[in-house]
């Protein structure tokens, strides 16, 4: 995968999970089935869209289903993937998300992310508050140091959105 893919694919989930929040967000908290079923289906739209089979939970959603059940994590783009598991060749994509509002269940499903070889890894987790979320980037950022070779998206999902640009970094480790 390429830099250009990378920011590609970076700018193509941001847009589609910006549009996922626009749709959804009732400002009554985050963290439901409704919210994972929403996030899951739109990553696997775009997982779909750019070639990737995609593993996930299904939610019975029979026009966007995924090419098979939750896999490792919440959300994968499989390299290969699409018919029996013995031609997978990778991950180009894993997603984790966390929806309980502590640093530690945070950072729990974040460290996952680091000992896979993806070269893009996704992470969205729930605050009550941004400025939480800008507490605790910086411990991603050192948790992911030595993950040479991979793109991180971190999203923050606040409880409480007004609609502005959802407080969010990303970062390439070397």
């Amino acid at each position: 995968m390429t830099h250009e893919d990378i920011y590609r694919i970076q700018n193509a989930i941001v847009t589609k999970l910006k549009d996922v929040f626009e749709r959804l967000y009732s400002g009554n908290g985050v963290g439901d089935t409704i919210w994972t079923q929403e996030l899951n289906k739109a990553l696997t739209i775009l997982g779909h869209d750019l070639g990737f089979a995609v593993y996930t939970h299904d939610f019975g959603d029979e026009l966007n289903k995924p090419d098979s059940g939750e896999w490792l994590f919440d959300v994968c783009w499989v390299v290969n993937g699409f018919g029996d598991w013995k031609d997978i060749r990778g991950l180009a994509l894993a997603c984790e998300s966390e929806w309980l509002r502590t640093q530690e269940e945070w950072m729990i499903d974040f460290m996952k992310l680091t000992v896979v070889r993806a070269p893009f890894k996704l992470f969205l987790f729930a605050t009550n508050h941004p400025s939480e979320a800008k507490k605790a980037f910086p411990d991603f950022k050192k948790a992911s140091e030595f993950d040479s070779g991979s793109h991180y998206l971190v999203i923050n999902v606040p409880v409480k959105w007004d609609g502005n640009d959802l407080p969010m970094d990303s970062w390439d480790v070397k």
